[in-house]
């Protein structure tokens, strides 16, 4: 970037090539807009966001494992205090729900685990069976259309 055009940089893909030139200076509407004028946009047009509603499982955490390690100067600041019984159920609702949710994963884990190793074997036996010039059973020929 030179300095009698601030903002203009000129980039190269290689030492001989041509340099594509790029304003990197902000822009508003398309008009290219000095510092001056960003502070006043964000000073008068810059609308503050509302706080998020406090997260009941995040205040029972900080009470119950965090609060001990707090100092005591800082044991009545609002963040750790203790939670509400509304909260504290909403809470535990919260963790039983993503602990089943978990559990339910797991288990579908499993069982796609189990049928993987189950048409595995089944697949080697009949390989065997094939090698030593066995037919497969009713049964195994049934097994093997369903899969």
């Amino acid at each position: 970037m030179r300095e009698d055009t601030p903002g203009v940089v000129a980039c190269k893909e290689g030492p001989d090539s041509d340099a594509v030139v790029q304003d990197l200076l902000r822009k508003y509407d398309g008009i290219v807009t000095d510092a001056t004028r960003v502070q006043v946009l964000f000073t008068a047009h810059l609308e503050p966001l509302p706080k998020p509603p406090p997260n009941c499982e995040k205040i029972q955490t900080i009470y119950n494992q965090v609060r001990r390690y707090v100092p005591e100067e800082f044991i009545n600041d609002p963040l750790y205090d203790p939670p509400n019984d509304e909260g504290e159920l909403k809470a535990k609702a919260i963790q039983k729900a993503r602990a089943e949710k978990r559990k339910e994963a797991t288990k579908k884990k499993k069982r796609a685990r189990a049928a993987a190793s189950e048409s595995a074997t089944g697949a080697a036996a009949e390989l065997t069976d094939e090698a030593q010039g066995k037919q497969p059973t009713q049964q195994e020929k049934k097994r093997t259309r369903e899969i």
